[in-house]
């Protein structure tokens, strides 16, 4: 048995699953405290069902907040971005699809350094550990917890993006990371402007999570749950934060 839940903004649903039938579903007001909204919502289709929690093997959870933050540019982080691509990049800023007022919200801290490959894997510039951390402790110095770490062709060799998070992981322990490779493609604006997106969602993804488990753990459900991807896909809950 299993249940998915979608969290939108203005109604929480949840249907109860069995293999591929579905056993019954409700529908709930969405709260502020989007977990309230989940435990009326489950609570209700457990009740419907007589389904008792440790029957459950997962809990799917889809939700729209994060979308809703960014195309609102609302609860959003400020985010430095450490890009490696100098001198090929240097024409194309990081942002430049962004609006004026979401680049005034990220901050618009940006750095550029000597870095990336060509297609082929071959280095593209020099990159170098001393530059990164002069970047980390200038990042450092703003407060700015939330970076994203670009490079070009990093899909096809992730070693410099992974050498340069792990510099400035020791300069700034508490610093979120979030590498391109690990979110897109080769195309390299469109996996930049979503590690950026990434970054920006940091503390909200936290902090929505935490609600999704302190409602499941009220619940006392204990089976996994796991949160939708942007395309329709599933990801453990703590790979989200």
């Amino acid at each position: 048995m299993r249940i998915g839940v979608d969290v939108g903004g203005t109604n929480t649903d949840a249907a109860l699953m069995d293999g591929r039938t579905v056993v019954d579903a409700v529908k709930s007001v969405t709260t502020e405290d989007t977990g309230l909204g989940i435990i009326e919502a489950v609570s209700k289709i457990l009740d419907k069902t007589k389904i008792l929690p440790n029957q459950l093997e997962a809990i799917m959870i889809g939700t729209t907040q994060f979308t809703n933050a960014f195309v609102e540019n609302k609860r959003l982080e400020k985010v430095a971005v450490v890009r490696l691509g100098h001198p090929a990049t240097i024409s194309v800023p990081p942002c430049i699809d962004f609006s004026i007022n979401l680049r005034k919200i990220l901050g618009e801290n940006f750095w550029i350094l000597p870095g990336g490959y060509e297609f082929d894997g071959r280095n593209l510039g020099d990159w170098t550990e001393e530059k990164v951390k002069k970047v980390a402790h200038e990042i450092a110095s703003k407060g700015i917890k939330y970076i994203a770490v670009s490079c070009v062709f990093s899909p096809i060799n992730e070693k410099q993006e992974i050498k340069t998070a792990k510099i400035i992981k020791k300069i700034i322990p508490e610093a979120i990371i979030t590498m391109s490779h690990r979110i897109g493609r080769v195309g390299f604006i469109e996996r930049e402007n979503a590690t950026i997106m990434n970054s920006s969602l940091g503390y909200l993804a936290n902090k929505v999570v935490t609600s999704f488990n302190v409602a499941l753990n009220k619940l006392k459900i204990k089976c996994p749950f796991y949160i939708s991807q942007n395309d329709g896909t599933l990801m453990a809950a703590n790979l989200v934060k």
